[in-house]
């Protein structure tokens, strides 16, 4: 009779055992799940971030009117040329 009850005992430890590591595997599943969703938000963050930091004002230096005055500038520093023979042409 005693036999029989430590049988049973083991085997009830069993269960609640296999029903513990079942827990554990849905709640290591969740964290997974969310994990990676957190990867997948952080990944979009960063991209609108590259997306909207190219999408920003152009550099003064690059547009049509900054690219004339620096050249102004550059052929009278560089190029020997006075102020007012620029003015002329």
């Amino acid at each position: 009779m005693e036999r029989l009850s430590l049988l049973e005992a083991v085997h009830a430890a069993k269960v609640r055992l296999t029903m513990n590591m079942v827990d554990l595997k849905l709640k290591i599943d969740e964290l997974a799940a969310d994990y990676r969703s957190m990867k997948r938000i952080i990944a979009i963050v960063i991209m609108l971030v590259f997306v909207l930091g190219a999408c920003g004002p152009k550099p003064y230096y690059k547009t049509a009117k900054g690219k004339k005055k620096q050249k102004y500038y550059n052929d009278i520093q560089f190029g020997g040329k006075s102020a007012s023979e620029m003015k002329m042409k």
